[in-house]
């Protein structure tokens, strides 16, 4: 599943997405600058491959919840 939130927008304070996935890969495209969180029930790796920047959205934040089981996830800007 791969799923590109680049050109979206965080209206909320706190925004979440849930994942359930079994024996798949998940990635997801996030804009830079957003504050993301996880909470995750991992069976398998979570990578976070965005580059670090100082301009962080702090009022923000987008939550990555749900369970992966034998799946990866991969955070990408």
């Amino acid at each position: 599943v791969i799923l590109d939130l680049k050109k979206t927008t965080l209206e909320a304070d706190e925004t979440i997405i849930n994942i359930d996935s079994s024996f798949s890969g998940v990635v997801i495209y996030v804009p830079k600058g957003w504050l993301v969180r996880q909470r995750l029930v991992l069976s398998s790796g979570c990578q976070d491959m965005r580059e670090l920047t100082e301009a962080t959205d702090m009022t923000h934040t987008l939550y990555i919840c749900g369970d992966l089981s034998f799946s990866g996830l991969e955070l990408r800007d």
